[in-house]
């Protein structure tokens, strides 16, 4: 027991009906994993209006940040590399024979990214990944996602990022070595599994629509999102890494026109998060918009490489963060009309879906699906004690368990808001997290051999 349990537990030790009472909403309270039922309650009324949500839960997490909190607990064979960090959940940063490790270094303190601001990239190497190699630096970039730095292909010998080329944000190839070997004036999303495309879309556009989550260039903030208008081409493109050419492009207008709702009219739209299949012969991309009472909504599509085939998927309003399971399955944090939010299953080019892991997690989290092909690795948002959770999903099993909580400061809000983005290596025996649990950023490994869901 901390000091505030001790001290309850003191006070009640005498009164077995009163003790049981507390020891029973105390535990519903603190939970392992993510929201208990009032908690869902309240989230569930202001889910549709983002500012009084983010103040709601600003108040609720300072209140409960009273009580103490541990750092970090729990991880077999932690491994802690304070300044580093990788970006989002949704690429491997490990190479194909995992012997590399790619990753920025923080060169800027704790705040936000301004327009200009630089960060460092690398690879770590050696037993543990504990040997850091510079390999350049990128001012293309941001906390959340980084500079989308991330392996062209298995074989470790390249390395594609975004930067500022020639004006304009675009991309750079280097070796692992940092030699460059092309640049394109056109930034990068996602590279195909063999190396030879990639899918591409507005990073000026994202960062309005999303602070933090783009690309900020002086100027871009001053005009009202809804008046927001840029020289960058607005529509999603698929392109070769080979010479540069676009093989797909389908525009905002485009997209708007299929399956209109309401609530597109007037509103602000962006293009979001993308990836390859396993064989690179589908892709998914997401269209969002943020209506007059900044509200956001998402739609989930995905198509053949050359934009045949378009699809779009059965959820409703939201879908967030997702991840391919094999050519044709996905695991996605969304919301279907029939039963709400969570994490479904969904089939490429089929109006079905198959709802996962609900009595677990009824919040957020950003999954990557096992090598071994059984679950997946999941996190938590920052909770009440802003505690964030590292989650094992054994599907087959049916069984689920925490193998890391972290704590974040009040220092990390908004846009300085640190996931933990957890990634597997190429075996599944290591996964890779961003943490902040130091008070800065952090790049951490943890062996999760021993930690198959018990």
């Amino acid at each position: 027991m901390n000091r505030l349990e001790l001290i309850i537990y003191d006070r009640v030790k005498n009164n077995p009906e009163l003790k049981r009472h507390i020891v029973r909403l105390y535990q519903r309270v603190c939970s392992p994993f993510p929201m208990n039922r009032l908690e869902l309650f309240v989230y569930n009324q202001v889910r549709n209006n983002p500012r009084l949500k983010r103040r709601i839960v600003h108040l609720y997490q300072w209140l409960c940040g009273l009580v103490p909190q541990k750092s970090i607990v729990g991880g077999d064979n932690l491994v802690v590399r304070p300044g580093y960090f990788v970006g989002f959940h949704d690429k491997i940063p490990f190479s194909g024979d995992n012997s590399l490790l790619l990753a920025h270094r923080n060169l800027i303190g704790n705040r936000s990214v301004r327009p200009g601001d630089q960060t460092e990239i690398g690879v770590f190497s050696g037993a543990g990944w504990k040997s850091w190699s510079s390999l350049g630096r990128t001012s293309a970039w941001d906390w959340q996602l980084g500079c989308m730095l991330q392996w062209r292909g298995k074989a470790a010998r390249e390395i594609v990022f975004n930067d500022i080329v020639d004006g304009v944000i675009g991309s750079r190839v280097i070796t692992s070595s940092g030699q460059p070997v092309a640049s394109y004036r056109i930034p990068v999303v996602h590279v195909s599994p063999d190396g030879e495309l990639a899918s591409s879309y507005c990073f000026r556009r994202l960062n309005r629509g999303m602070p933090g989550y783009g690309v900020r260039i002086a100027g871009d903030e001053d005009a009202p999102l809804h008046d927001f208008r840029c020289a960058d081409p607005d529509g999603f493109r698929v392109f070769s890494l080979e010479d540069g050419k676009v093989r797909f492009e389908i525009t905002l207008e485009q997209i708007r026109r299929i399956e209109p709702e309401d609530s597109m009219e007037g509103a602000f739209h962006y293009f979001h998060h993308s990836l390859f299949n396993p064989s690179g012969t589908r892709l998914f991309f997401f269209h969002r918009w943020v209506d007059r009472t900044h509200m956001r909504w998402t739609r989930m599509f995905a198509c053949n490489p050359d934009g045949s085939r378009l699809f779009r998927f059965p959820t409703h309003e939201v879908v967030s963060h997702v991840g391919w399971i094999d050519e044709r399955r996905l695991i996605a944090y969304a919301r279907t009309a029939e039963q709400g939010d969570g994490y479904y299953i969904f089939r490429d080019g089929e109006p079905r879906w198959e709802r996962v892991a609900g009595q677990w997690f009824n919040s957020d989290g950003h999954p990557m699906w096992s090598p071994s092909g059984d679950g997946f690795v999941t996190d938590s948002y920052p909770d009440r004690f802003r505690n964030q959770g590292l989650y094992l999903v054994d599907l087959e099993r049916n069984r689920a368990s925490r193998i890391v909580r972290t704590h974040l400061s009040r220092a990390f809000l908004d846009d300085l808001q640190v996931d933990l983005h957890p990634r597997f290596d190429r075996r599944g025996r290591t996964v890779c997290f961003d943490s902040g649990h130091l008070g800065e950023r952090a790049l951490c490994t943890v062996d999760v051999r021993s930690r198959v869901a018990t």
